[in-house]
C-alpha cells in the first residue's frame, strides 16, 4: 500500500499589503504616452509641464499650506437615487476604482489639509 504524500511547499515570499495611503492618485494617463503623443504633434515643449505635472502632481495655486479644510455639502441630486449611488460606489471598490470611504477628520489626521480641482 502506498502511503499517503504531499506536495512539497515552497518558502516564496508573499506580498503584504501597505496599508491605504489615501494620498496615492492612481491616473488612467500615462505620463510616457502623453509625452510621445504631445512630441509626435510637435507640441511637447509648450505642454511639457502637463507631463511634469502627471509624474509629480498638478500646482494648485496654494502658496501655503491649508490649515483648514472647507467641507461643502454634497449636490442635492445624491438624495434622488441613493441605492444607485451606493450601488455604483460597491462597483467601484470592487473593480479597485475606489479605496474605501474615510471620515473627514481620519483623512485630515492622516494626510493634512488638502483641497482638489477638476482638471
Amino acid at each position: 500500500m502506498d502511503a499517503a504524500s504531499v506536495l512539497p511547499q515552497t518558502m516564496e515570499q508573499r506580498h503584504v499589503p501597505q496599508p491605504l495611503d489615501p494620498r496615492q492618485v492612481v491616473s488612467l494617463l500615462d505620463p510616457n504616452r502623453v509625452e510621445a503623443k504631445l512630441l509626435e504633434l510637435g507640441i511637447l515643449k509648450k505642454w511639457q509641464h502637463v507631463v511634469d505635472s502627471l509624474c509629480s502632481g498638478f500646482d494648485v495655486g496654494a502658496t501655503a499650506p491649508i490649515l483648514h479644510l472647507p467641507q461643502f455639502k454634497n449636490h442635492t441630486s445624491l438624495e434622488l437615487a441613493p441605492e444607485f449611488i451606493d450601488s455604483y460606489i460597491m462597483q467601484e471598490q470592487a473593480a479597485g476604482h475606489y479605496s474605501q470611504a474615510f471620515d473627514p477628520s481620519d483623512l485630515e489626521g492622516i494626510i493634512r489639509s488638502f483641497c482638489t480641482f477638476p482638471l
